[in-house]
């Protein structure tokens, strides 16, 4: 199952919304715009929440134009992710 990830902490506080979960293999797909480059708030908040999902033991695929151009490199990537988090197909 692909979804909409809404990572929560214990006591029900969410910290994070990814563009793409596989939460039962503790894995999110992040896209990365230029904004996230080009607005020091949302950068800001990027780290935080980068921060709060690695502590929380996810890892965390961050994609940009030039990677959604290369497939083959994303879906390797994805793929891998998906093994390490005990994804077996």
């Amino acid at each position: 199952d692909v979804e909409r990830a809404k990572k929560e902490m214990p006591g029900g506080k969410t910290i994070a919304h990814g563009d793409l979960a596989w939460p039962q293999f503790r894995v999110v797909l992040e896209y990365d715009g230029r904004q996230h480059a080009e607005d020091p708030g949302q950068f800001a908040i990027d780290i935080r929440r980068l921060d709060d999902l690695a502590e929380s033991h996810y890892r965390v695929i961050r994609v940009d134009k030039s990677l959604l151009a290369n497939s083959s490199t994303l879906l390797a990537k994805v793929r891998r992710a998906l093994h390490e988090g005990g994804w077996r197909h």
